[in-house]
């Protein structure tokens, strides 16, 4: 049995961590405001129009491509999964050092606040 490329290996750990990133305060806002769970459908459908699984980051001008990674950090894992899946060559390095540094504040940010918000849980629900 062939095992994964160990970069494929890498993307996934990527990915999960920056989806994770996502999930801890968007759970967070969902037991304070019931009516949330309504919105995020809308609100994931706009971020997959935003990332780069319909199109490859080639579109977007090389000048700008840091920019875009470091503002939606999944950028990285879905474009060197295409790269990896689809192509055959190596990851954009360069692209996921700046997606998982963007993704890694973003966790952070995340876990402090779902923290924050985590003592009252039980008196909201």
């Amino acid at each position: 049995m062939q095992r994964f490329d160990p970069g494929v290996e890498l993307l996934f750990r990527q990915f999960g961590s920056e989806s994770l990133a996502a999930a801890l305060p968007l759970g967070a806002m969902n037991v304070y405001y019931r009516d949330f769970r309504y919105l995020l459908p809308f609100g994931i459908q706009l971020w997959l129009f935003a990332s780069p699984v319909a199109y490859p980051v080639s579109e977007i001008a090389p000048k700008l491509r840091p920019w875009y990674a470091l503002i939606n950090p999944v950028v990285g894992p879905l474009e060197g999964f295409r790269r990896v899946l689809a192509v055959g060559t190596t990851p954009d390095w360069g692209l996921l050092a700046i997606s998982a540094t963007s993704g890694a504040v973003l966790l952070l940010l995340g876990y402090r606040w779902f923290k924050s918000l985590e003592r009252d849980f039980a008196d909201v629900v």
